[in-house]
């Protein structure tokens, strides 16, 4: 098992020296800021087993468990412009990794034990790299490079767009409801014009019809 930990550590490495190069920008700096500590916190763990130094084993428990969460919810925002179904992925697990590990540390163990917890914590790592090194192999099998990353607008400028456009389309509404409007008043039948047809109205019955004065 130990001698397993320290493999884990070469090939944690040997996946961030190979893959973050060709991911850019400051997810991909944190990832592998993180999972370089991952490799770190796993080799203290397998060359000083628990029951040995006792301190640096918990070292290494604490840099692999809290650096994996954060790296993989990292890595997934570095690789999302690329797929989005293995960015989703990823923060899933990430976050699975990181309340694992929060409750593993507070003791809250009820339903999994401490044991079950612990490797809630710990596997979500290498299941994660697996996945995403399967699809980003994948990705690449037909153009033997990673798809470019998207160079149109973030999904925020994506959302401002949106909600510009459709505040421009409530204002030509609004204008378009005023002018409609007046037209209708401008348009509306002039009040009937006084032209004396009643001026000789019977003064003993001013509301008399033209009909009952005729009589």
């Amino acid at each position: 098992m130990n001698a397993s930990f320290v493999v884990q550590a070469a090939l944690i490495l040997a996946g961030v020296a190979l893959l973050l190069p060709a991911l850019g920008g400051v997810a991909a700096r944190l990832a592998q800021v993180c999972l370089g500590l991952c490799a770190v916190g796993v080799l203290l763990v397998g060359v000083w087993p628990e029951d040995t130094v006792s301190a640096l084993h918990t070292t290494g428990a604490v840099l692999y468990l809290a650096g994996g969460a954060v790296g993989l919810l990292a890595l997934a925002y570095a690789v999302r412009s690329r797929s989005d179904a293995l960015g989703t992925a990823l923060a899933v697990l990430g976050l699975v990794g990181g309340a694992a590990t929060i409750f593993f540390a507070d003791g809250v163990t009820e339903y999994l034990g401490r044991g079950g917890t612990e490797r809630v914590a710990a596997y979500v790592l290498p299941v994660g790299l697996a996945v995403a090194g399967a699809v980003l192999w994948w990705l690449t099998r037909a153009t033997g490079a990673l798809p470019e990353a998207s160079s149109g607008p973030s999904r925020r400028e994506l959302r401002a767009q949106a909600r510009a456009e459709h505040a421009e389309r409530t204002r030509e509404r609004d204008t378009a409801l005023e002018a409609a409007a007046r037209r209708r008043e401008e348009t509306a039948a002039p009040e009937p014009a006084d032209d004396g047809e009643f001026d000789d109205a019977d003064p003993e019955d001013p509301w008399a019809t033209p009909s009952r004065r005729d009589r």
